[in-house]
C-alpha cells in the first residue's frame, strides 16, 4: 500500500528574513559563544565570581593595616618596602564605577618595592587548570617607576604537593587617576601531572610589575570590583548581599568582637568545658585565640558580676576541628554561677 504524504508549500524568501531578524545585543553574543560556560555568564546563571569579598564590603580585622591581611581574603605582601591599605568610600551618587559600591581598597606605598603587592588565594588550583580565566576590575592611582602594574597568577599545589609555579601567567595594566575598568583573559597552564596537597590554591595578586620596576618610587593603586571568572568574556560584576559575602569570609576567618558571654556553673570536680559553635564552618581546623572583653588580654576571660568587671581568669582553649572550640573553666567554687565574657579570633586562611 502506499501513502502519499503533502505539505503546505514554504516561502523560502520568508525563512530566510526571519534568520536575518536582530536577536538583540545579548542575543547575538549567546549565538556567538564557543562554550556553555561563555552562554551560562551571559545569561547571569549561577554564581560566578571566584574572588571572594571583590567588592571589599567586609572588613574584619579593621580598617588600616601596614602588611599581612586587610579587606578579608585580600593580603598585603611586602619584600623590604612600606605600605599601607585602607578602606576607602564611595561618594553617595558617584557614577565612575557602576552598581554603587560601598568601597574600594587603597594601597599606598611611601618607599616602592618591587614585590609589593595586594593578593587572593582562591582555594583549589584545580578549578581553573588549562582553562581561559577573565579577570575584570576597576582601578585608578598612580603607577610605580617601571609604568604599569602587573596581574600575575601563580599555582601553588600545597603542602605535599608538587612545588609551586611562581609565574603561571601575567599580564599588565597602567593607571591614570581617573577610575578606568580592566579586562584580561589569561589562559592558566594545566596541573596534569602534579601532586594536590593541603591548602592548594591559585594565587591572584596586583602588584608592580617585578621585571620592569626596581625603582623605591611611592605609588598608589585604587581597585574596586574585581571579579574572576572561567571562560574568555568579562560579564558584569555579581553583586552579592552583605550576609553571603561575609558568610563566605567567615570560612576563613571569623572574629567576634562583642564580648561573648557565657554562663558556666561549676560543679564538684576541678574542671568545667563549654563547647561553642563558630558561625561558619571553617576550611581547616583554625587558629584560635580568645582575648579578655575587659582588657584585651590574649588568652584570657573576663568575670562579670553586678554589672562590672571583677576579675579575670587565663583558661586553656581546644578547637575542636573545624565547626566548634572548647573552653575550659577549672578552680572556682562548686555551685556558683559565674558569667564570663570575652571575644575571639579564628583563623584559617590559605
Amino acid at each position: 500500500m502506499t501513502i502519499q504524504v503533502t505539505k503546505e508549500p514554504i516561502n523560502l524568501r520568508e525563512k530566510l528574513n526571519e534568520l536575518e531578524t536582530n536577536k538583540g545585543l545579548k542575543g547575538n553574543e549567546i549565538l556567538q559563544a564557543e562554550t556553555a560556560q561563555e552562554v551560562r555568564s551571559l545569561i547571569g546563571a549561577g554564581r560566578k565570581n571566584l574572588i571572594i569579598n571583590g567588592g571589599f564590603d567586609v572588613w574584619q580585622r579593621g580598617t588600616s593595616f601596614t602588611t599581612g591581611f586587610s579587606a578579608d581574603r585580600w593580603e598585603l605582601a611586602l619584600s623590604g618596602g612600606t605600605a599601607t591599605v585602607t578602606r576607602q568610600t564611595f561618594s553617595v551618587g558617584q557614577t565612575d564605577v557602576p552598581f554603587n559600591p560601598n568601597y574600594f581598597l587603597r594601597c599606598s606605598t611611601s618607599i616602592g618595592d618591587d614585590a609589593a603587592r595586594i593578593e587572593q588565594k582562591i582555594e583549589g588550583v584545580a578549578i581553573t587548570s588549562g582553562q581561559n580565566i577573565t579577570i575584570s576590575f576597576y582601578a585608578k592611582g598612580t603607577n610605580p617607576g617601571g609604568g604599569s602594574f602587573e596581574i600575575r597568577l601563580g599555582q601553588y599545589f600545597g603542602t605535599g604537593g608538587s612545588a609551586g609555579i611562581s609565574r603561571a601567567a601575567s599580564d599588565n595594566f597602567t593607571v591614570t587617576s581617573s577610575w578606568q575598568k580592566f579586562t584580561r583573559t589569561i589562559t592558566v597552564p594545566s596541573i596534569s601531572g602534579k601532586t594536590l596537597g593541603v591548602g592548594n590554591n591559585l594565587d591572584v595578586m596586583f602588584e608592580q610589575s617585578w621585571a620592569i620596576d626596581t625603582s623605591t618610587a611611592a605609588w598608589e593603586l585604587d581597585i574596586a570590583n574585581v571579579q574572576l571568572e572561567l571562560g574568555s568574556v568579562a560579564t558584569d560584576f555579581e553583586h552579592r548581599s552583605y550576609g553571603e559575602e561575609l558568610a563566605l569570609c567567615q570560612r576563613y576567618y571569623e572574629k567576634n568582637t562583642y564580648g561573648l558571654l557565657q554562663t558556666i556553673m561549676t560543679n564538684n570536680y576541678s574542671t568545667t568545658q563549654t563547647k561553642m559553635p563558630f558561625m561558619q564552618t571553617k576550611r581547616v581546623a583554625p587558629t584560635f585565640t580568645v582575648y579578655s572583653a575587659a582588657s584585651g588580654t590574649a588568652g584570657n576571660v573576663s568575670s562579670y558580676t553586678s554589672a562590672a568587671y571583677t576579675a579575670e581568669k587565663a583558661i586553656p582553649v581546644v578547637v575542636g576541628g573545624v565547626d566548634s572550640y572548647i573552653l575550659s573553666i577549672g578552680s572556682e567554687v562548686a555551685g556558683t554561677i559565674y558569667n564570663w565574657h570575652y571575644s575571639y579570633t579564628a583563623d584559617a586562611e590559605l
